[in-house]
């Protein structure tokens, strides 16, 4: 197998992930995020080609520059209320100055962390997706990979007569996971994704998946 497309992201405050698109139908992913590394193949067959772009928003970093506005003011106000004591005051508006400058602080700490994503959708599981940052390293180099990610998931995406696209894609996932834990090789693994292609109607044999 060989590597036909490849993309390297680095996001500040969400680590790097890299990805390696492979001519036999899998994508390798790389993430790390803080001290945390994870490494894992994915079977582009059980993917959803129609993807979503969406706005991912720090919404904990929006509340945050109401909350320390409202602080801000509320010193503010108090100190300017403290009529001839002067001390007081001025310890009090420069309070709620310092609190009002950590809005800011909010306010570019949200715009730095949400971020337009690609989400690709695994088609037995809604709750689970495939996540691009959107235009990162760069818009050309992400729309590249992006194409070719959607072209390779489409030629591979072909959910066999007599199959659902839900069971389909579990089957996929349930040996790849067989192969990831080594009770698979790559000849088995491709010989058992082989047969998961054949129409059941027609005699072919399909992986069976205890539940």
């Amino acid at each position: 197998m060989s590597v036909i497309a490849s993309l390297k992201q680095k996001a500040r405050y969400s680590g790097t992930q890299e990805f390696a698109l492979l001519d036999d139908g899998m994508l390798d992913v790389y993430t790390k995020d803080g001290g945390k590394t994870h490494q894992f193949k994915i079977d582009l067959a059980a993917l959803d080609p129609n993807y979503t772009r969406v706005r991912n928003i720090a919404y904990q970093w929006y509340i945050g520059i109401f909350g320390w506005l409202f602080f801000s003011v509320v010193f503010i106000a108090w100190g300017l209320s403290m009529g001839e004591a002067y001390v007081a005051k001025y310890i009090l508006v420069v309070i709620g100055v310092l609190i009002g400058a950590m809005s800011f602080v909010s306010y570019m700490q949200a715009t730095i962390r949400s971020r337009d994503v690609i989400l690709f959708k695994v088609r037995n599981d809604p709750k689970s997706y495939l996540v691009l940052w959107n235009y990162l390293p760069d818009p050309e180099s992400f729309s590249r990979f992006l194409e070719m990610l959607v072209k390779k998931i489409s030629s591979v995406s072909i959910v066999p007569p007599g199959k659902t696209a839900g069971t389909f894609a579990a089957e996929l996932v349930e040996i790849g996971r067989m192969r990831e834990k080594g009770l698979l090789t790559d000849e088995e693994f491709i010989l058992a994704k082989k047969r998961l292609l054949e129409p059941q109607d027609q005699g072919g044999i399909g992986f069976k998946i205890n539940t």
